[in-house]
């Protein structure tokens, strides 16, 4: 079994009609994309989302504060000896704005500049800022200002000390819990190129020499154990990419497009078999495949085609929630090939809830065939094009896919094993 990820724009079941070649003998999941969107060396996505916080913070005290000057009717030399030159923690807000620009620095330099993982700085502006204002409450007069900006003194105060806490929520509840997730799906990813089958041995690195999977020359690189020809992609003119493999699995294509996965492997029973457990009786599929909550046919357009309603379990722990997807399925079999290829759709009786995310199903299916000189067992081949929606890196998205499909793939196994005495 294998599991190869694809970039590319896939429009149709092309690519899985033609990756068709020979099963390796040991299982191996191969996932090109690296989960490295976060490793180290660069922001991460939410932390740079907490920088861009800091800077919100500073500037908007500081508007605030210009606007609270100009209400008071005075010119700007006359604010600025007033509320700067001659500052009294009575009679000035201009501390406020000192205040943001003091966590603005501390909390770019501590985690932008040198990435601290660690919550001791946000908690330390946090509590001086809190500190400091709690004091300004007792010693600030209030009365001396009769004007219009009297107003803002409340506005101004209770800004800034909500902004502060809320650089601390985020930081604790957001950033760190975040960044700690990507480095153990991460770890996660690395443990899972080892051979699901012991006493096998897995390659142990790949023929690459760019994070996009293009060699130095310029062609495509193929995985170890498989000759250049194998795993090819060739560019073509606008229209689908198509991947041609035929041996240990496929290599890896990037764009800025569209992620499609494979999965490919042997399984110990008639291809007939496996047509009806999968594609057949997709009812009864939850029962032996703890990955799916809920599977079932909406509508029968015709003998061939039909829409049906799949609700995924959580993934990773809940790292990717449940998604449910509306499908139109177009099934046949052809000169003893079993295929069925799917494509999101709509349908009256299952519009989206809030009770899951709706993902999307873009063209993808299954090509299910005997396996060569053996009509015992058969050749499972998977394809899946899928956009989950929501708010996902791009890493967490493939992860979360390509975990599903092997998951997936043992259960089958497992149940085909019971049900038929199969090994």
């Amino acid at each position: 079994m294998s599991v190869n990820v694809y970039h590319a724009d896939v429009q149709s079941l092309d690519a899985a009609r033609t990756v068709n070649g020979n099963i390796a003998p040991t299982d191996t999941i191969m996932q090109s994309a690296s989960l490295s969107s976060y490793d180290g060396r660069y922001l991460s996505p939410v932390r740079r989302t907490f920088c861009l916080i800091t800077l919100f913070d500073m500037i908007f005290i500081f508007l605030l504060w210009i606007i609270y000057s100009q209400l008071s009717g005075m010119n700007i030399h006359d604010i600025f000896l007033r509320q700067v030159a001659h500052y009294s923690i009575q009679t000035s807000m201009f501390d406020n704005v000192m205040l943001s620009v003091g966590r603005f620095i501390s909390l770019t330099l501590a985690y932008g500049l040198f990435k601290l993982n660690h919550w001791w700085v946000v908690a330390l502006t946090t509590t001086v800022t809190s500190a400091f204002l709690l004091a300004k409450v007792f010693f600030y007069d209030f009365r001396e200002d009769n004007t219009t900006a009297a107003t803002l003194d409340y506005v101004l105060l209770v800004c800034c000390f909500v902004i502060g806490w809320i650089e601390v929520w985020f930081l604790d509840f957001k950033v760190i819990p975040t960044e700690k997730r990507y480095e153990f799906l991460d770890a996660q990813h690395s443990i899972e190129r080892a051979p699901l089958l012991p006493g096998t041995v897995q390659p142990n690195h790949y023929h690459s020499s760019s994070h996009s999977g293009e060699t130095a020359s310029g062609g495509y690189y193929s995985p170890f154990e498989s000759s250049e020809s194998e795993g090819e992609f060739e560019d073509a003119e606008p229209g689908p990419h198509r991947a041609h493999g035929h041996g240990h699995g496929a290599g890896s294509h990037r764009s800025a497009a569209r992620l499609f996965l494979t999965l490919q492997a042997e399984i110990a029973t008639s291809a007939k078999e496996i047509f009806r457990l999968v594609i057949q009786d997709i009812s009864k599929a939850p029962l032996w495949n703890p990955t799916l909550l809920e599977n079932r046919v909406l509508q029968h357009v015709n003998e061939h085609v039909d829409v049906i309603y799949t609700v995924t379990a959580d993934v990773g722990a809940g790292t990717v929630s449940s998604r449910d997807f509306v499908t139109a399925r177009c099934i046949e079999k052809r000169d003893g090939v079993y295929l069925s290829a799917g494509c999101g759709t709509n349908h009256a009786e299952m519009l989206p809830t809030n009770k899951y995310v709706r993902g999307e199903n873009r063209v993808a299916g299954y090509v299910i065939k005997s396996a060569p000189n053996n009509p015992d067992k058969c050749i499972f081949t998977w394809v899946v094009n899928s956009n989950l929606k929501g708010w996902l890196p791009q890493a967490l998205v493939e992860q979360g896919i390509a975990t599903m499909m092997v998951d997936y793939m043992s259960y089958l196994r497992k149940y085909v094993a019971e049900a038929y005495n199969t090994v």
